[in-house]
């Protein structure tokens, strides 16, 4: 009977705790479906086999989906295209146990295209195992969209000063614009990144700004230059930088100007750099300014020829050029002009038995 009695308070304490837990566990629910409905952005709450728990009405106003269609279904089924998402937070938060964060473009139900950020939050039982995950979701739309004006303003700004410093220099036109065009072009054939990209058609376009300090009477002579006028010129790569360094958008903006007129021999200014010491926007921007300088009529010269341009430029490989990089310019050239590269193999051709001579001699 002892037994008896010991047995089944044991089993009351038991069954007490129980609904105790149950109480406290609803007790959690209640609170946490309660924080759910009254914060003020997109919240849902999302088991790990990506099944809706709830979703507040902040969500389903910015998705149009309303909480019975979405309690109970796949996220992803509901809110994407019947497949995880690439980036889900949701996906890396159950995996790593760590909050998770992924920013994304789509079209909600009102045919509008929105930016979202999602932030994923796990809620971990006592073994650390992930129990459910809580969704965070911000419309960043008006942020992007500010960004992109903000960008866009830039790089009218930008094209207004390299138009300011090709009037200033009678001989360039529309230098500036054009050397861009051909930076960018390579770049993207040397496999540069987007940002890397919007950083090298910037400095291209801004790499003679600091030709504003140079005297007009100087940057127009229609005759040679003088060795103390020269020596003027020489001084524009630093002019450019020490007006951007300041500016916290064009820091590396302004190294890349900087270094421009480098050679890859280490003969070059302003800095005597070589080889991959020069930044690589540098060494693009390098061979885009000069096959368009060649190309192009000036005030001291006519411009020169197709194939004799490409014979200066190949003869400069590996000495004003970046061998791999001036490679890549002349192979990207001979797919859009079949001029360069039915001229290539003849300025190869010269310049290899030009190079047999001088090691023979």
């Amino acid at each position: 009977m002892a037994y008896c009695n010991y047995t089944n308070q044991r089993l009351r304490q038991a069954q007490e705790q129980l609904g105790a837990c149950r109480e406290a566990n609803e007790e959690s629910r209640r609170a946490l479906n309660l924080l759910i409905d009254n914060i003020p952005c997109a919240v849902a709450t999302i088991t790990p086999q990506y099944i809706v728990q709830d979703i507040n009405n902040e969500l389903a106003r910015l998705t149009g989906v309303k909480r019975e269609e979405a309690c109970g279904k796949k996220c992803y089924d509901v809110f994407g295209f019947g497949e995880i998402c690439p980036g889900c937070p949701v996906r890396g938060a159950q995996l790593t146990g760590t909050v998770c964060r992924n920013v994304k473009r789509g079209i909600n139900r009102k045919d509008r295209e929105i930016w979202i950020e999602q932030t994923a939050i796990p809620l971990l039982d006592s073994d650390d195992t992930v129990r459910q995950v809580v969704e965070i979701i911000y419309d960043i739309t008006a942020k992007v969209q500010l960004e992109e004006q903000k960008n866009r303003l830039f790089i009218e700004t930008v094209t207004a000063l390299a138009e300011l410093i090709d009037k200033r220099d009678s001989a360039t036109g529309k230098h500036s614009l054009r050397v861009r065009d051909l930076a960018v072009a390579l770049g993207r054939e040397m496999g540069l990144a987007a940002r890397e990209l919007d950083e090298l058609a910037t400095a291209a376009i801004l790499h003679d700004i600091g030709k504003i300090g140079i005297p007009e009477n100087i940057l127009n002579k229609p005759g040679r230059l003088t060795a103390e006028e020269y020596e003027i010129i020489k001084r524009h790569p630093v002019i450019g930088y020490n007006t951007l360094k300041n500016i916290h958008l064009l820091q590396n903006i302004a190294q890349h100007i900087l270094h421009h007129h480098e050679r890859y021999d280490g003969k070059g200014y302003p800095a005597g750099l070589q080889g991959e010491q020069i930044p690589l926007a540098s060494r693009i921007i390098c061979i885009a300014d000069v096959y368009e300088a060649l190309t192009a009529d000036r005030v001291y010269r006519p411009r020169m020829d197709l194939k004799q341009a490409l014979r200066v430029m190949w003869q400069e490989k590996g000495r004003m050029f970046d061998p791999v990089a001036l490679d890549i310019f002349f192979r990207m050239l001979a797919q859009e002009d079949p001029r360069v590269g039915e001229a290539l193999p003849e300025i190869v051709g010269q310049a290899a038995a030009g190079l047999t001579e001088d090691k023979q001699q």
